[in-house]
């Protein structure tokens, strides 16, 4: 109630007598049921707007003597005397008789006061979100019981079509517990005097403790605990009896209780152990934990999934064999790749100079010169022998021969580098390569070369 309105009325603060929050509440709610019109007098007499005797306001011995405004109501629902006090009189400008409290923590029977209007506090139609509110309002209308979304913030509470005026959560200091929380049977009587079955949530009545509360059946009355549910795929967390469930099924899992606890495993998974698995897409690879699984995307090396006798792994089918070793060159011409169970370890032969030559079904790197010295070295050792042939056995001749031998030598010796066998020897790479680490990335060792760069120069993603 606006102070502007009541400054004609100096209301006492009466007496204070202990009530429970669903009376406060039920008293409000007898206002609503008689259509209580707002008057900011007591029954009999006049405001400024109209007289509030017989034919105006219903006649109650027990509410005649307050107002039947907003802070008039509130004084009746708490029982404090008439006419009642106003909102200023009220936490959290006075609190003598009320103080503030966290929203959180409201009540049915505890208000929600601001200098100009208050409300009575009749419980949660969504938690801090809709409140269920009792108040008179204005002239002209009656006493009305309405759900209203808030925004809550500590102690205040803003009602979002009156943005311009926030309130305090406040309560009466007399007021008294409802009822004490008890089991009967599998009934429960909570602190507002509310029952319900338990039963009805296939949970039995407990109390212990901890106090009267439902305990699920399938979870233990103090502690906390993993569960789960006969269906199979639903798994449940437990805390002190009351449980919250979730579904392994929409991860493709099923719920599994054996000795490692209750758990969602995946459905391509053992339950226990360690092991790596193939997707059925081919590229993704997942490693299994107990059932659970972390997957990597091979693909994103440019690899595939790949499951044989060796296990789940990425591996490179586009240029390795899958299993077993094999040196072969890729596109470039001149990286060398050593392969071992599908993944190759590549080297850079252009660092020394050299390409990378297929001889049969081996690899190397070679000089790439190799070949014209072989054939230069080949007509010279022609000539050497036809020389030593028309000369004859003289020291000469052998030495022409000899010579000739020697050139034959060094021209043999260019033709075995194409063979594999280099006079300037290759890089070696990694005694033994590693299979891809999928969540570290797959790397290949080897002439400081990045196996997934070269494989995206050379275009060798596998397509998807």
């Amino acid at each position: 109630m606006r102070l502007a309105a009541l400054a004609f009325v100096l209301a006492l603060p009466g007496s204070a007598f202990a009530v429970t929050g669903p009376e406060a509440v039920q008293r409000a709610q007898d206002w609503v049921n008689a259509q209580m019109p707002y008057c900011q007098v007591p029954y009999g007499g006049c405001d400024s707007h109209v007289c509030c005797g017989a034919g105006y306001r219903p006649e109650n011995p027990d509410w005649d003597p307050y107002r039947s405004d907003c802070s008039g109501m509130v004084s009746y629902c708490w029982d404090i005397g008439g006419p009642g006090r106003v909102t200023t009189q009220f936490a959290p400008f006075v609190t003598d008789i009320s103080y503030v409290i966290d929203a959180t923590e409201l009540q049915p029977g505890d208000a929600l006061n601001s200098d100009e209007h208050i409300m009575l506090f009749a419980g949660w139609a969504d938690y801090l979100n809709v409140a269920v509110l009792i108040d008179e309002s204005d002239w002209g209308y009656p006493a009305q019981q309405r759900n209203l979304t808030v925004y809550v913030s500590g102690s205040t509470v803003t009602r979002a079509d009156w943005p311009s005026n926030p309130f305090q959560a406040i309560r009466y200091a007399n007021i008294q517990p409802a009822c004490t929380p008890s089991c009967n049977g599998s009934v429960l009587t909570g602190a507002d005097c509310g029952q319900g079955d338990c039963g009805a949530y296939g949970s039995s009545c407990v109390d212990d403790s901890l106090g009267a509360r439902c305990v699920f059946y399938a979870c233990p009355a103090q502690g906390s605990a993993t569960v789960c549910m006969p269906d199979g795929h639903t798994i449940g967390t437990c805390q002190d009896g009351a449980i919250s469930t979730g579904d392994c099924a929409a991860y493709g899992s099923t719920c599994v209780d054996d000795s490692l606890g209750a758990r969602c495993v995946f459905s391509a998974c053992p339950a226990q152990g360690t092991t790596q698995i193939c997707m059925p897409d081919g590229h993704t690879i997942g490693t299994c934990t107990n059932g659970g699984i972390t997957t990597g995307d091979c693909a994103a090396y440019g690899a595939s999934c790949i499951d044989d006798s060796l296990g789940a792994r990425c591996a490179y089918p586009d240029i390795c064999p899958n299993q077993g070793d094999a040196l072969v060159c890729l596109p470039d011409g001149h990286t060398l790749g050593n392969c071992h169970d599908g993944v190759p370890t590549l080297t850079n032969c252009s660092t020394n100079g050299q390409i990378c030559q297929v001889d049969g079904t081996t690899a190397s790197c070679v000089d790439p010169n190799a070949t014209t010295s072989t054939s230069t070295s080949t007509s010279s050792s022609t000539s050497a022998s036809s020389s030593t042939s028309t000369t004859g056995t003289t020291g000469e001749e052998s030495t022409t021969g000899s010579t000739s031998t020697g050139s034959s030598s060094s021209g043999s010796s260019s033709s075995t580098t194409t063979g594999g066998t280099s006079l300037n020897p290759e890089p070696k790479p990694s005694s033994k390569p590693q299979d891809p680490e999928v969540e570290g990335g797959c790397g290949a060792s080897g002439g400081g070369a990045s196996l997934f760069a070269l494989l995206a120069l050379f275009g060798l993603r596998r397509r998807r």
